[in-house]
């Protein structure tokens, strides 16, 4: 997983379950560019179909012990368009 996406994944965690303003959160950290604010705000976008398809496969995100916002972030901005699937 790319630093894009682990960036991309903290941001999206903190304002989802930290309560944590986007644009605040994403102005404070100082390693967040162009491309993790946009792949945060896409998945942020679509955050309520993402949270309902992991609830439908029995996926608690609040229990496990990750970036919960890593596994919301889909992997539609790989440069190389590698999969791991």
């Amino acid at each position: 997983m790319s630093r894009q996406y682990l960036t991309a994944g903290k941001c999206v965690e903190a304002v989802l379950f930290g309560n944590q303003p986007f644009k605040r959160y994403c102005a404070n950290m100082k390693i967040v560019g162009k491309e993790e604010y946009l792949l945060a705000a896409e998945t942020l976008k679509y955050a309520d179909v993402l949270q309902q398809l992991c609830d439908r496969c029995g996926v608690a995100l609040k229990k496990l012990e990750v970036i919960k916002g890593d596994l919301l972030t889909p992997p539609s901005y790989d440069d190389n368009n590698n999969y791991d699937c």
